[in-house]
C-alpha cells in the first residue's frame, strides 16, 4: 500500500514559535493579498462594543501583519480601515474576549482579505449642469481586453463603482433599454490605485416622456412640445428629441408657451411618447382637425418637469364631443328589420342591415341586436374619435329541432314514452339537453355554429324497458342559415359465449352480469373430448353486459370479457392460456419448474414473493418444482399436479450471511465463526480476485455469531480486528468486512546529521515520538499502514525544513534578534509589546523583560518587520524593516517617549471592605477631551490602574455604564469622581461603592428588673409561618439582645418575649413587636414588668367567682330561649378575636396576658 505522509517544517525555540507567538494578550493576523500592495497604507482599529476607538495600528508594509495588545476581558470590534475604494473582506469582525475560548486567547489569526481596487465614475445627462443628481439604474459594464469582468447600475446620482479589481487597463460601457446616448464608453487605468472615469465621458442624451389623451382613446392626435429654456432650444439644434420637426399641419402656437420643438402622435389607446427629452421644463399642447370631423380637447396645455429620469404626464387631455355607424349581416347579406340598441339609443335595421346612431360622445357601450330565429351576442365596443364605426354584426345561434318517433317498447308507461332528453355536444365536448314536448315529441335548441352529435339519453326506466334508437346519433353543422329538423326512429338480442381449452372441455359454467347488477347462468357443454365448448344466452334486452367464465383453477387470457348489445347479436370467446399454480412462501425465491413424463419438455422459472404468489403453468401433467434463492427452505423439491392441483408452501430455515476481506496483499485467509452455541466454524474464502476474499455461510434465523479473520502467515493487521452480528429473517449480503494490511515502518533522517532532534509520528489522537542518533537517523514502526501520518521534527536554535514525503529532513542553524527599548531617563522600559513578522510566515509578540529586552531566537534569513506598542508611550523609531541574515545577531535600540498618564487607587465599601471586580471607565470632559474614553477593572485587592489618560484634560471617573458589568454594584458615592491630568501619574484615589442591599440587622432590649432577664427568651415568627418561630433567642444578665442577621425580604415579622416563671406566683404580661423586613437596619424595645400574686386573697376571690358563675349558669338554662341570641352574639365575637389573633394580625407593643 502507498505510504502517505504529511511532513511539516518546524523550527522551535523553547515552545517551538515558528507560525506564531504570542506571549502578550491581544488579537492579531494578516491583510491577505493574492497581488502586491502597500500593506501599511491598511489600518486595523479596535472599538469597544459601544463603538469608542480603543487601539489602532498599521499593518506589516512586509506582509501586511497586525496585533494589538488587549487588557482584560470583553466585547471588542476589530474593524479595517483601507483607502477609499480597496476591497478588503470582512470589514469588521466581532471578538468576545473571555481569556479561555475566544480567537485572540486561542491565538489564532483573524485574518482580512484584499479584494481589488475600484473604477469609479458617473453619468449624467445632456443640458443638466444645474439639476442636480443623475440617472439611476443605467446598466454599466466593464471589460477588459474585450471581456466583460463586472456590471453594475448607477445609482440616484448617476455614480458606480467596480470592485474588487486587479491592475490593468479597462473600459467601460453603458447601456439602457430605452434612453439613448451622447457617449457611452470610456477608457480607465489601474495602477496602485482607483481608477477614475473622467467626467462628462458617459451622457444620456434624454429621457421618454409619456402622456395620454383620453375620452375615446383617440389615435391620430398631434401632442406639440414647447419650451421657453433657450439652454434647451440650442441643445435640440445639435441634438434634436425623438419626434417631428415643427409644428403639424394647421397648429397655432400660443405665445406664452415659447418655442415649439417638435411634435408626435398618439396611437390606438391615446398614448403617446417622446424620447431624448434632457432635463428641464416643458409644456404640452394636443390638437387634431379634420375635413369632416372637429374635436374638442382640454385642458389647453399641460406644464410638466424632466429630471434625470423617463417622466409622466399625469394629467391626459380629453376629447370631447361624433355619430357611429354599423351593420347586422347573415350568411352575406344584411338582415332587414333587426333591432339595434346602443345604450339609450333604439334603431332598426334597414334591408341591406345597416343603422346609424348619431351623436355619440367617446366611451363603452353594449350593442345588443334580436331577430327571428337567431340569437346575437351582446358586444361591448369602445368609441373613439379616430373609429365612428361599430363592428360588424353577426348571429351568434342558430334554432335547431329534433324529433322522437316511437313506435313500440317493452314494458312501456307513460312517463317512459312521453318525455325525452336529446344530449347535444358540440366537437369541443360542450353538451346540452333538450327536452322534447309530451304530444309532439320535439324540442328546439340555440347552436353557435359549429359540429355537433345529437342522441337520445334514456332514463334508467326507458333502459329497462329495452328502448334503443336508429340511428343511436346525428351528426350535423351549424353553419349561417336554417338547420333541417332531426328525427330519432325506434331490438331482443342474442349473446353465444365460447371457452377453447388446452385439452378436453368439462362443463364450464358462464355468468351474464347486467348493468344493474342482475345475472343469469348458463353451462358450456360440448362433444365428448372436444377441445371447445359454448353458451348462448337468449332474449337479452340491449344494454352493457359482463360475461364470465367460471373456472378459477385455469388460467385464461381474459377471464371476463364487458360487451354492449344494440342493434345486432354478439358473441364472445375465451382462451384457456393454462393452470393455476398457487405457492406460499416465507420469503421472496425463484421456483423452477418442468413438466415429468411428457414428450414435449416443459421448463422455466417463477419469481415467488413473499406471502402468496399465483402463477400460470402453459401445459397439463405433474410438475416438479425447486426453489433457487438464498434462503434454505423445508424441503429442496416439490411435485404438483395439473390435474389435481395442490398448495405448494415454501417456509425458510436458514438464510445466506455473506462477507469480505480486503488485503493490500495476498494472503491465505480464513474466518473463524463462533455460533450462539459456542460450536465453531472456519470459513475459507468462497472466491477471491484482487486481493478481494468473499466469504459465505447459511445461518439460522436469531443466530448470534462473532467472525474474526486469520492468515497462517500472522503479518497482517485487520481493522476491524472482529465483527459480531445477529442472523436477521432474510439473506445478509455485505453483512460484514475487513480490511488486512501489513505494518508500517518508516527510516528518516536529518542533514546534516543532527543527534537529539525530536521526531513526532502523529495521526488524529494517536502520537508517537522518536529522537535522531548522532548520525541523524531515526526509526518509526510498527505503524498502522492504513492511517495517514504526519511527522514533525523540531529542535531549538535549528529550522528544520522537510526533504521529501519519505521522513527526511534539512536543519539549518537560525539568526536572531535582540530589542533594547529604554524611556526618556535611559532607564529600561518592561512590559512593552514587541511584535516582529516577516521571513515565512514568522510573527511573535512579546514584552520586554525587566532590562527592557526581548530576543527573538530561531530566525530564518528574510526582511521582518519590528513594531512596538505600549498604551501611554511613542516610540523612535516606531517600526523598522530587519533584513536577517544565516546564523546573524542583530541588536536594535528603541527609546520610548511617555505622552499618557495613568490614575491609580482603590474601590471599597462604607466600612472600608476593598471591592473586586468593579469596572470603572474614566470619560473625558470639555471640547477638546469628551472623545476620550478609557476602562480598568478591580483586581482581587480592589486596586485598579486607569492608563491613557491624556495631559491637561480632565476626566470622570466613575462605573462602567454597560447593563452586564457590575451587577453586584448599585452605585458610587459620589457617582463620578474629576480628575485633572498633568505630566504625572494620579495616585491614592478612593472610590466608594454600595453593593445591592439584602441584609438586615435587628438589635433590642429588654426593660425589666435585672432578676427576672434569665428567665427570659426572645422568639421570632414570620407572617406566613406564625406556629414555627424563625429565630430563638435566650437571655441571660444582660437587658440587651441581637439576631442572627435577615434577609431584608419585605416580610413582617413579631418578636416575641416569653418568661419561664411560674404563673402560679406571678402575674405578668408577655410583649410583642411587629416590624418590616425593608431596611439594613432595625431596632426593637420590650417591656416585662411581674408582680407577685397574693395567694389567699386570690383563692378567697376565685371561691366567690365560682359560686357567682354557677348561679348565672343556672340561670341561663331555666331561661335558654330567652337569651339564646344573645349567646349566639357572644359566641360570634369571641371566635371573630380568636380567629385574627390565630392568623398572626399583631401590631407593635401588643401583650399577652398570663395568669
Amino acid at each position: 500500500m502507498e505510504m502517505r505522509l504529511l511532513i511539516f517544517t518546524l523550527f522551535s525555540l523553547s515552545s517551538a514559535l515558528l507560525c506564531a507567538g504570542y506571549d502578550v494578550q491581544g488579537c492579531g493576523g494578516y491583510i491577505k493579498s493574492d497581488v502586491e500592495i502597500d500593506f501599511s497604507q491598511v489600518g486595523i482599529k479596535l472599538f469597544t462594543a459601544q463603538g469608542s476607538l480603543k487601539y489602532e495600528t498599521d499593518c506589516a508594509p512586509n506582509d501586511g501583519y497586525y496585533f494589538m495588545p488587549i487588557d482584560g476581558k470583553g466585547s471588542f470590534i476589530i474593524r479595517v480601515a483601507p483607502p477609499p475604494g480597496w476591497s478588503v473582506e470582512p470589514a469588521q469582525v466581532s471578538v468576545d474576549i473571555d481569556g479561555a475560548t475566544d480567537l485572540c486567547s486561542l491565538k489564532e489569526d483573524i485574518n482580512f482579505y484584499f479584494k481589488g481596487f475600484a473604477v469609479l465614475g458617473k453619468v449624467s445627462s445632456a443640458a443638466a449642469a444645474d439639476i442636480a443628481g443623475g440617472p439611476a439604474g443605467i446598466h454599466v459594464s466593464l471589460s477588459k481586453e474585450g471581456n466583460i469582468v463586472q456590471k453594475t447600475t448607477t445609482d440616484k446620482d448617476g455614480a458606480f463603482v467596480f470592485t474588487p479589481l486587479a491592475i490593468g487597463e479597462y473600459s467601460v460601457s453603458i447601456t439602457h433599454p430605452s434612453w439613448n446616448f451622447i457617449s457611452e464608453k470610456a477608457s480607465v487605468s489601474i495602477s496602485d490605485r482607483n481608477g477614475e472615469v473622467l467626467p462628462g465621458s458617459l451622457v444620456v442624451r434624454g429621457y421618454q416622456v409619456e402622456g395620454k389623451v383620453e375620452g375615446a382613446a383617440v389615435e391620430g392626435v398631434s401632442v406639440v412640445i414647447h419650451s421657453s429654456e433657450s439652454s434647451l432650444v440650442k441643445h435640440y439644434q445639435t441634438f434634436p428629441p425623438g419626434c417631428q420637426k415643427g409644428a403639424p399641419s394647421g397648429y397655432q402656437p400660443p405665445a406664452s408657451l415659447g418655442n415649439v420643438l417638435c411634435h408626435v402622435t398618439t396611437d390606438v389607446s391615446g398614448k403617446y411618447s417622446f424620447t431624448d427629452v434632457a432635463p428641464g421644463k416643458y409644456s404640452i399642447t394636443a390638437h387634431r382637425h379634420t375635413s369632416v370631423t372637429r374635436y374638442v380637447i382640454s385642458p389647453p396645455s399641460v406644464a410638466f418637469v424632466v429630471l434625470h429620469d423617463n417622466a409622466k404626464v399625469e394629467k391626459s387631455f380629453q376629447v370631447e364631443g361624433f355619430s357611429v355607424s354599423g351593420v347586422v349581416r347573415m350568411g352575406g347579406a344584411g338582415v332587414a328589420g333587426a333591432a339595434v340598441s346602443l345604450g339609450s339609443h333604439k334603431v332598426t335595421t334597414a334591408e341591406d342591415g345597416s343603422y346609424t346612431i348619431p351623436s355619440i360622445k367617446p366611451g363603452q357601450y353594449t350593442v345588443t341586436v334580436t331577430a327571428e330565429n337567431v340569437l346575437f351576442a351582446t358586444t361591448a365596443v369602445s368609441l373613439t374619435a379616430s373609429e365612428p364605426f361599430l363592428p360588424v354584426i353577426s348571429p351568434s345561434h342558430y334554432n335547431v329541432c329534433f324529433r322522437i318517433a316511437l313506435d313500440e317498447a317493452s314494458h312501456k308507461t307513460d312517463e317512459a314514452i312521453n318525455k325525452w332528453n336529446i344530449l347535444v355536444t358540440s366537437i369541443d365536448g360542450v353538451a346540452k339537453v333538450v327536452n322534447t314536448d309530451a304530444v309532439a315529441k320535439k324540442g328546439c335548441v340555440f347552436l353557435s355554429p359549429g359540429k355537433y352529435s345529437a342522441a337520445v339519453q334514456l332514463s334508467q326506466l326507458q333502459q329497462q324497458s329495452g328502448i334503443r334508437f336508429g340511428p343511436v346519433e346525428h351528426t350535423f353543422t351549424v353553419r349561417e342559415g336554417v338547420v333541417p329538423e332531426m328525427v330519432f326512429s325506434q331490438f331482443l338480442g342474442e349473446i353465444t359465449a365460447t371457452v377453447v381449452c388446452l385439452e378436453a372441455c368439462p362443463t364450464i359454467p358462464f355468468r351474464l352480469i347486467a348493468a344493474d347488477g342482475s345475472e343469469r347462468s348458463a353451462p358450456a357443454v360440448g362433444t365428448k373430448n372436444s377441445k371447445k365448448v359454448s353458451a348462448t344466452f337468449k332474449e337479452v334486452v340491449p344494454g352493457t353486459y359482463e360475461i364470465a367464465v367460471e373456472k378459477d383453477d385455469w388460467c385464461f387470457k381474459e377471464k371476463t370479457v364487458k360487451a354492449q348489445l344494440n342493434a345486432e347479436n354478439i358473441a364472445v370467446t375465451f382462451t384457456q392460456s393454462g393452470y393455476l399454480l398457487t405457492v406460499t412462501s416465507s420469503h421472496p425465491a425463484t421456483l423452477a419448474y418442468s413438466r415429468r413424463s411428457s414428450a414435449e419438455a416443459l421448463t422455466g422459472k417463477l419469481d415467488v414473493q413473499k406471502g402468496s404468489t399465483k402463477s400460470c403453468l402453459s401445459g397439463p401433467g405433474s410438475y416438479s418444482l425447486t426453489p433457487e434463492s438464498c434462503h434454505q427452505f423445508t424441503s429442496p423439491s416439490y411435485t404438483w399436479t395439473t390435474s389435481s392441483p395442490s398448495l405448494i408452501s415454501l417456509v425458510a430455515t436458514r438464510h445466506t450471511v455473506s462477507g469480505v476481506l480486503k488485503s493490500s496483499e495476498p494472503g491465505a485467509f480464513t474466518l473463524s465463526v463462533t455460533h450462539s452455541d459456542g460450536s465453531q466454524t472456519t470459513l475459507k474464502p468462497k472466491s477471491s480476485a484482487g486481493n478481494m476474499y468473499t466469504f459465505e455461510d447459511m445461518m439460522k434465523e436469531g443466530d448470534h455469531v462473532t467472525l474474526v479473520p486469520q492468515s497462517s502467515d500472522d503479518l497482517f493487521q485487520y481493522n476491524p480486528k472482529q465483527q459480531s452480528l445477529t442472523v436477521g429473517s432474510e439473506c445478509m449480503s455485505d453483512a460484514y468486512s475487513f480490511k488486512a494490511e501489513k505494518a508500517l515502518f518508516i527510516h528518516g533522517s536529518v542533514k546534516p546529521a543532527v543527534a537529539g532532534v525530536n521526531i513526532i509520528v502523529s495521526a488524529g489522537n494517536e502520537k508517537h515520538q522518536y529522537t535522531t542518533d548522532k548520525t541523524g537517523k531515526y526509526k518509526a514502526g510498527p505503524l498502522d499502514n492504513s492511517v495517514s501520518y504526519n511527522i514533525t521534527a523540531s529542535l531549538t536554535g535549528y529550522t528544520l525544513t522537510a526533504l521529501d514525503d519519505k521522513g527526511n529532513f534539512e536543519a539549518f542553524k537560525l539568526a536572531e534578534v535582540v530589542v533594547f527599548i529604554k524611556d526618556e531617563q535611559n532607564k529600561p522600559l518592561s512590559g512593552v509589546v514587541v511584535s516582529m513578522s516577516g521571513g515565512k510566515s514568522y510573527r511573535q509578540n512579546s514584552l520586554t523583560a525587566d532590562d527592557g529586552s526581548i530576543t527573538f531566537h530561531s530566525l530564518l534569513p528574510g526582511e521582518y518587520f519590528l513594531r512596538t506598542a505600549m498604551k501611554e508611550y511613542n516610540f523612535d523609531p516606531p517600526s523598522k524593516m530587519v533584513t536577517v541574515e544565516q546564523g546573524a545577531t542583530i541588536n536594535i535600540k528603541i527609546t520610548g517617549v511617555r505622552v499618557a498618564y495613568s490614575a491609580f487607587g482603590t474601590s471599597m465599601s462604607l466600612t472600608g471592605v476593598l471591592e473586586p471586580d468593579v469596572a470603572l471607565e474614566a470619560r473625558g470632559v470639555g471640547e477638546n477631551c469628551e472623545q476620550y474614553l478609557e476602562e480598568a477593572v478591580t483586581d482581587d485587592a480592589g486596586a485598579f490602574r486607569i492608563r491613557g489618560l491624556l495631559p491637561k484634560c480632565e476626566y470622570d471617573i466613575g462605573l462602567k455604564s454597560d447593563a452586564s458589568l457590575n451587577k453586584h454594584i448599585e452605585r458610587m458615592l459620589p457617582a463620578s469622581t474629576r480628575v485633572k491630568v498633568q505630566k504625572e501619574d494620579i495616585t491614592g484615589l478612593k472610590l466608594v461603592v454600595l453593593r445591592h442591599f439584602t441584609q438586615m440587622d435587628v438589635v433590642g432590649s429588654v426593660e425589666s428588673p435585672k432578676e427576672f432577664l434569665s428567665s427570659l427568651s426572645i422568639k421570632v415568627y414570620r407572617e406566613d409561618v406564625p406556629d414555627s418561630p424563625v429565630h430563638t433567642i435566650k437571655l441571660t444578665d444582660q437587658a440587651f439582645f441581637m439576631l442572627p442577621s435577615m434577609t431584608a425580604d419585605g416580610k413582617t415579622y413579631t418578636v416575641s418575649l416569653e418568661s419561664s416563671l411560674s404563673t402560679m406566683m406571678y402575674s405578668y404580661r408577655t410583649p410583642e413587636v411587629s416590624f418590616v423586613a425593608d431596611s439594613s437596619f432595625k431596632n426593637v424595645k420590650l417591656h416585662f414588668r411581674p408582680s407577685l400574686r397574693n395567694i389567699d386573697a386570690e383563692m378567697s376571690q376565685n371561691t366567690m367567682a365560682g359560686l357567682f358563675f354557677a348561679i348565672i349558669i343556672i340561670a341561663m338554662m331555666a331561661n335558654y330561649e330567652k337569651i339564646a341570641p344573645g349567646i349566639d352574639w357572644a359566641l360570634e365575637i369571641i371566635g371573630e378575636r380568636l380567629n385574627k389573633r390565630g392568623n398572626g394580625v399583631s401590631g407593635t407593643n401588643n401583650v399577652r396576658r398570663m395568669s
